[in-house]
């Protein structure tokens, strides 16, 4: 996995051979097609693995705060960093078959869940507006956040965009 990885992040996806993944990884291509059949089973079990494990930091972030808005603010800076550093995508989606696009996007759902989660949450407390559609306001913080992450990516300062993030989710769940 972490070959797969590795390779997709110095090269690109186009980089992900058996070969190389079996090179890279210190072990016989045949061992590689004993448990994989071809390079797109990889490449997904690889996000399937890496999405769980961040999946599971992100609950441990969360269960570490109190309430929904400070969830939602940890939730925020979590997303925007992960992103920032690559954790949400390996290979982008639309290079893979429609059965693994599915898969992928079985993992995403989760990711909005969470966040869906926090947000009734604040809604059942209070704290947030009580006609927020939780569904939708999931998936536009989702994106909102995936495009604030791919700012840092490129340079901008983790804290400043995060911040501004923050301050534009607030905003919209607040009113």
């Amino acid at each position: 996995m972490a070959a797969t990885f590795a390779l997709s992040a110095e090269r690109g996806f186009s980089a992900v051979t058996m070969s190389a993944v079996a090179g890279r990884a210190g072990v016989a291509r045949q061992t590689l097609y004993n448990h994989f059949p071809d390079v797109e089973s990889i490449v997904v079990a690889a996000y399937e693995l890496h999405h769980q494990e961040n999946l599971a930091r992100l609950n441990h972030t969360l269960a570490a705060v109190n309430g929904a808005a400070e969830k939602l603010e940890q939730f925020i800076r979590y997303q925007v960093a992960a992103v920032a550093h690559g954790h949400q995508g390996l290979v982008h989606e639309s290079s893979l078959s429609p059965a693994a696009q599915q898969r992928v996007r079985l993992l995403h759902e989760q990711i909005a869940d969470t966040i869906a989660g926090v947000l009734a949450d604040g809604v059942q407390t209070g704290v947030f507006r009580s006609d927020l559609d939780v569904e939708a306001a999931a998936h536009f913080t989702l994106h909102l956040l995936a495009g604030a992450g791919e700012l840092v990516a490129r340079g901008e300062p983790l804290p400043e965009v995060a911040d501004a993030a923050k301050a534009m989710v607030l905003h919209g769940v607040h009113g």
